[in-house]
């Protein structure tokens, strides 16, 4: 989280649009999809019109994580990270590749 009073007017503006934009998917995020509040917006003190309430103070320590609760409060088994790649096992015979078949004009 990060906020300036020296910003002009229109870093000001850009700023609060952008902010007001992300924060308010991660609230339709934590409300549609997961069903449950990640984080007490209400306790977020550290400008709430620009941040909805996610941010209690300057800087990344500020910001509370979505992926933090979920290593607090599991709620069922860990899931993989996007980044992890998939496990499919090898094709251990030639007749489980698939095949293409030849093109017909």
């Amino acid at each position: 989280c990060h906020y300036s009073a020296g910003w002009n007017a229109a870093t000001q503006n850009k700023c609060k649009g952008l902010n007001n934009a992300w924060y308010g998917y991660r609230r339709d995020f934590e409300q549609n999809w997961t069903k449950t509040e990640l984080f007490n917006t209400s306790l977020g003190t550290y400008y709430p019109d620009y941040f909805l309430g996610y941010c209690k103070e300057e800087g990344s320590t500020g910001y509370p994580r979505a992926a933090d609760y979920r290593r607090r409060n599991p709620t069922s088994p860990p899931v993989p990270d996007p980044t992890d790649p998939p496990t499919i096992p090898p094709a251990t015979n030639p007749t489980d590749l698939p095949t293409i078949p030849p093109a017909t004009d």
